[in-house]
């Protein structure tokens, strides 16, 4: 029969993993990654990856993602766009917020070989 103290730290370890698993998470992130290919008249390629960081906590609210597209035809490039963007939300009642967002975006293909954008919201 096992001794009563030797079941003290296994007993320790499961409150403390179930209060753990009972706090909320803030941050939730997802991601997502494609890729088509075909062959016939044309040969086509094209390819996606895309990540997304949502947070809500209280008053506060951010999300930070990236994507990137690319895609050729013909072993010309069609596509090849990159973005990272941001934005940060303060609840001041359950309709009004103030906020701060910013962008980068590069894409040769368009001729936009950077765009930074960074603005300061207020909505409802």
């Amino acid at each position: 029969m096992p001794h009563p103290v030797s079941s003290i730290p296994a007993l320790l370890l499961t409150l403390a993993s179930s209060s753990l698993a009972a706090q909320p998470k803030p941050w939730e992130v997802t991601g997502a990654a494609g890729f088509s290919a075909s062959s016939g008249n044309s040969d086509s390629l094209a390819y996606h990856l895309q990540f997304l960081g949502t947070y809500e906590l209280g008053k506060n609210e951010a999300q930070l993602g990236i994507d990137y597209f690319g895609a050729e035809n013909d072993g010309i490039e069609t596509t090849n766009s990159f973005r990272a963007f941001g934005q940060y939300n303060r609840l001041l009642s359950e309709r009004f917020y103030l906020g701060l967002t910013g962008e980068f975006l590069t894409d040769p293909i368009a001729d936009v070989y950077y765009r930074y954008n960074l603005a300061a919201l207020a909505g409802c």
